[in-house]
């Protein structure tokens, strides 16, 4: 058995179904229920957004009182240079997206060439070429022939330099033999 809708409930249906019966509510109706899935992300999302809202604001504020403090402090050199990194991201944008996906980044990640270890080693191979350069401007050392290149190889800083490059040497022939 049904219950007898009450006069405002009955002028309350009348209204809905002369609603419905509208061309626009009723296309507007079946847009929201064939994107009730994204609605739902939609409402979750702004859901924890709101939840998370004194978090979000408080690092807003942050950030700006820090931009403020850059800007009050008179450091123009940083205001212009975040101006000027404004500026050329629309441009820079493109570039980067076509490297990312060229795979050149993958390509250097798997080269090594970022492994800590290798960067350890380039460090030590450029301070000494530095310190190397350094000392021969101020105390060339003299190869007049191979008795004078024998006689070097008795320094012991020689000896563990050329093992060294002889070590390295042969991993890169293995490398080289791999291709």
């Amino acid at each position: 058995m049904t219950a007898v809708p009450t006069v405002h409930q009955q002028a309350s249906l009348d209204s809905l179904m002369e609603r419905l019966d509208d061309p626009q509510v009723a296309a507007a109706l079946t847009n929201l229920l064939d994107h009730a899935d994204l609605l739902a992300i939609l409402i979750v999302g702004l859901d924890g957004l709101v939840g998370r809202s004194e978090t979000i604001g408080a690092a807003l504020a942050e950030g700006l009182s820090d931009l403020r403090g850059i800007a009050g402090n008179g450091d123009g050199d940083v205001v212009a240079s975040l101006t000027t990194l404004s500026a050329a991201l629309p441009k820079l944008v493109p570039v980067i997206t076509e490297v990312i996906e060229s795979g050149l980044v993958d390509t250097v990640i798997d080269s090594g060439i970022t492994d800590p270890a290798m960067i350890t080693e380039v460090s030590r191979i450029g301070r000494g070429l530095t310190a190397g350069a350094a000392a021969a401007k101020d105390q060339p050392i003299e190869v007049n022939g191979i008795f004078s290149a024998m006689k070097l190889l008795k320094d012991p800083d020689i000896q563990r330099a050329v093992s060294y490059f002889a070590a390295v040497a042969k991993s890169i022939g293995v490398e080289l033999g791999k291709s």
